[in-house]
């Protein structure tokens, strides 16, 4: 298993187009201190790979589907701690989620941390605490998130690095997926008359900054 250290990233990073437009601000990498408050407050052991990702990329979208995100995020979507927070809010008033007689799915959905999401592909990943893949690093497995509490999750990566080389920008995902990789938006959500974009798999964007540089 690969233990991906913030050297280990930033020569990553070498290896991807860093999507920064000139006159617009982008939010800087995850400081440590973010980090270390995320897991005082939520006594949960972040990874270390995960945090090192964060303090070189900081919050940002892989691939153009994989919103990655980050404790205290002033972009809400993209806020581990608002989303999470609203997403076992919505647990605890939820009957589905509620009685204990629902499958183990649905207790690993209660514990999970979500980590990323995608308004492009409507799919969500999550940490399981439980799963430690190895405790040095506290690594835990990566899982695919049906949605329903119902529907068993669906592990993905042994650990977060694995998570994005092999699935998000490896051929993982079209194994496990049983399905292509979206590399073209939904036509659902464009006019007729639109000329699809296409999706540029090896990339990533830091979150936007509302506002223009001053330069």
């Amino acid at each position: 298993m690969k233990h991906a250290n913030m050297q280990y990233w930033t020569e990553f990073a070498k290896t991807i187009k860093i999507i920064r437009r000139e006159d617009w601000k982008y939010l800087p990498p995850t400081p440590l201190e973010d980090l270390e408050r995320f897991e005082r407050e939520w006594d949960i052991p972040l990874p270390e790979s995960y945090k090192a990702f964060l303090r070189v990329f900081g919050p940002g979208e892989l691939a153009e589907v994989f919103q990655i995100m980050s404790p205290y995020c002033p972009e809400k979507h993209m806020d581990l701690v608002g989303i999470n927070s609203n997403n076992r809010q919505y647990m605890l008033q939820n009957p589905e989620y509620i009685d204990d007689s629902t499958p183990e799915s649905t207790a690993q959905l209660k514990r999970a941390l979500r980590i990323t999401q995608s308004f492009y592909t409507h799919e969500i990943y999550v940490f399981d605490p439980l799963d430690i893949s190895d405790i040095s690093g506290n690594e835990y497995a990566v899982y695919y998130a049906p949605g329903f509490p119902s529907e068993p999750l669906v592990r993905v990566a042994d650990c977060f690095t694995e998570f994005i080389e092999e699935y998000c920008l490896g051929d993982r995902y079209e194994q496990i997926r049983e399905c292509p990789f979206p590399t073209t938006p939904d036509p659902d959500d464009y006019p007729e008359d639109w000329e699809l974009p296409t999706v540029d798999r090896r990339t990533y964007e830091p979150v936007f900054v509302s506002g223009k540089s001053e330069s």
